[in-house]
């Protein structure tokens, strides 16, 4: 059974002695749900967007692209690729800094061959190389943003973690730290010890096959020196 946001907050407060502070713990449940997005890449999490390239790329006051908008809640990419005559190509991002060193005059009809991600714009934007490219568009594969849950002492929505055992356990270390109880830190070592075992276990899509190491495309790319559009003929 999956616990509601004021289920682990009832939960958590009479571990920690401490029933009286269901509000100030709603407002910590948010602060650790943050820090989860904001510091983990969990697989089930992982949304995918459709970038249209056909639309010419948008540029500021100086001719500089300024890319195509990510969605709203955008906030790391994982993979970027696009489909020709059924045959998927990955996209190799780039740093932004190596990026601004490309040439950006037209280089004639090409298909994407790099990307970056320019996160001082909001919402996030992915620049692509060459321009202009072909008529096509690039799927973006990334790890969202994680919207704050709204008075959560009270609310009857079920966190997006599924590993509620760790928030239970988290959010009790929390409000130890308010109350100044002394069973604080156990409590943070045995919260630790859940997020490792599902971050080991559960957090991830590896089934039956094994990590491999792989060479960087920017310098190793598929056809050896070649541009994809000799080893894929327009």
């Amino acid at each position: 059974m999956a616990y509601t946001c004021q289920q682990i907050i009832t939960l958590a407060t009479q571990i920690a002695k401490a029933p009286g502070y269901t509000s100030l713990a709603g407002q910590l449940l948010n602060v650790v749900l943050e820090e989860l997005w904001q510091v983990y890449d969990f697989a089930f999490s992982r949304q995918k967007t459709y970038i249209d390239l056909t639309v010419t790329q948008p540029t500021d006051s100086y001719g500089q692209p300024l890319g195509y908008s990510l969605p709203t809640l955008h906030e790391r990419t994982l993979e970027a690729f696009y489909i020709v005559n059924g045959a998927p190509r990955t996209v190799t991002q780039l740093p932004i800094e190596q990026y601004d060193n490309l040439f950006l005059g037209v280089t004639g009809s090409s298909y994407p061959e790099f990307y970056c991600i320019d996160v001082a714009q909001t919402p996030h934007t992915v620049l692509v190389y060459p321009l202009p490219p072909l008529a096509t568009g690039i799927y973006v594969r990334y790890l969202p943003e994680q919207n704050a849950i709204t008075t959560p002492e009270t609310s009857s929505t079920i966190p997006w973690f599924p590993q509620q055992l760790y928030l239970i356990t988290r959010l009790a270390a929390e409000v130890m730290m308010v109350t100044d109880d002394a069973r604080r830190d156990k409590f943070l070592d045995d919260a630790a010890k859940l997020l490792e075992k599902f971050l080991t276990m559960g957090a991830d899509d590896r089934e039956n096959y094994v990590q491999q190491v792989k060479l960087d495309p920017r310098t190793f790319r598929s056809g050896g020196a070649q541009r994809p559009t000799k080893t894929m003929p327009l």
